[in-house]
């Protein structure tokens, strides 16, 4: 089945509402939110394996409550994301930090009947769903009650935790944890890993960032997000600029005579325009031949998938082991081309000439500078336009922190 991009809003809202919301005190319809939007966008496949999860849950015998701040990582698998989370922990007293990472722990057996009662209840009454996605559906609901289960069991001293940071509230772990700490009192803060932004014409499943917004506190990086989930109706006093939250040098713009970009591609829905840009380069190097592209794959996408485009002269496949950090430190491109991602902003900081490859297929958040183009001819345009370094440092400010750090300040003073 073909993934769509974007999120039939009426669909979702009518699904999450069949989900009774409160368990224990816990909102499964926050928690379950992007589950269901994966699910509606044909993300997940069912297998039977799905259906075991009914009887187990995770392991939460690791966590450690003798901790000024508790830290939360839900089970996204990205080392750059480890790296967000670490970098705030740097900021404060390490030792008087824990972090629960879900990327660390194992499954265990766990029986509730009640739970596998309202699994089958959720497969029989549930509409608007094909029978595999009901199932697919019911037995995510029975799992994370089961955690829920597990979660309540655990003992935490709250009289010492000031403050609990989540690496996102609005994926599932995390949020489960926010209800977690919400019934203990103790103030949850999220933290922010990309540039979050109000879409107006498209609804991909980000929109789920503010309509599914459930943090006590969020910690932004740049003002421009700030202002744009204000014009959404979050209060202002739920939203902090923090900053950046990695380690940055002084920008230093590389306007060396060398021809080599750095393509970032983008994740698999917007495959159709990572299609759509190499084409467009394809077509840049035949009358460009002195230029050399080096694709970085999103981690959702296929790398044999591309081989075709690989000419060992122009076009070039990088290995994915390596962090945004890591490859852009590497001094080797003084180019890059993106395609809908975050990492647009990342370029400049590592001090790369950054342009955004635009076929209108999805939303772009606010820009360093002119910097789109759709083919070969605007390209070749950007190659050869200035740069001004001031109205970079300053839009990066704005937008996503740069030379901000606020963290220390703001979690210590809770």
């Amino acid at each position: 089945m073909e993934e769509e991009s974007n999120l039939n809003e009426k669909n979702f809202d009518f699904i999450i509402q069949q989900i009774n919301s409160d368990y224990k005190g816990y909102n499964l319809q926050k928690i379950l939110a992007i589950e269901v939007g994966l699910l509606l966008l044909n993300k997940e496949k069912f297998y039977i394996r799905s259906l075991f999860k009914i009887f187990f849950s995770y392991s939460f015998s690791a966590i450690d409550s003798n901790c000024d701040t508790f830290f939360v990582l839900g089970k996204h698998g990205r080392n750059d994301y480890k790296e967000i989370v670490d970098y705030v922990i740097e900021q404060l007293d390490e030792s008087q930090c824990s972090l629960f990472d879900f990327n660390k722990i194992s499954l265990k057996f766990h029986l509730n009947i009640s739970n596998i009662y309202h699994f089958f209840k959720t497969v029989k009454n549930v509409q608007g769903l094909s029978w595999s996605n009901k199932l697919l559906l019911a037995s995510k609901i029975c799992f994370y009650k089961n955690n829920i289960d597990a979660l309540e069991a655990v003992e935490f001293s709250k009289e010492r935790c000031k403050n609990a940071v989540l690496f996102s509230s609005v994926h599932p772990w995390e949020a489960m944890f926010l209800y977690y700490f919400s019934k203990k009192k103790i103030e949850t803060f999220s933290l922010q890993h990309g540039v979050y932004f109000i879409y107006k014409k498209s609804k991909p499943i980000d929109m789920l960032l503010y309509k599914n917004f459930i943090a006590h506190k969020h910690l932004c990086w740049g003002d421009y997000t700030k202002k744009e989930f204000s014009s959404y109706g979050i209060q202002e006093n739920q939203l902090l600029v923090a900053g950046y939250p990695r380690y940055i040098n002084e920008i230093n713009i590389n306007i060396s005579e060398q021809k080599k970009c750095l393509v970032l591609l983008g994740r698999k829905v917007l495959n159709q325009s990572n299609i759509n840009l190499l084409n467009v380069l394809i077509d840049f190097v035949k009358d460009n031949k002195d230029y050399s592209f080096y694709l970085k794959l999103h981690p959702s996408l296929n790398s044999p998938d591309f081989d075709k485009y690989i000419d060992e002269k122009s076009f070039f496949i990088l290995n994915n082991d390596r962090t945004m950090s890591e490859l852009l430190s590497n001094g080797i491109y003084n180019y890059s081309i993106c395609v809908y991602t975050t990492a647009y902003y990342e370029v400049f900081l590592k001090g790369l000439i950054a342009f955004r490859f635009h076929d209108e297929s999805s939303e772009l958040s606010e820009g360093i500078q002119d910097d789109t183009f759709y083919n070969a001819v605007g390209l070749k345009k950007l190659f050869k336009s200035k740069l001004d370094k001031e109205v970079v440092d300053e839009k990066l400010k704005y937008i996503i922190g740069y030379n901000i750090n606020n963290y220390k300040k703001i979690l210590s003073n809770v």
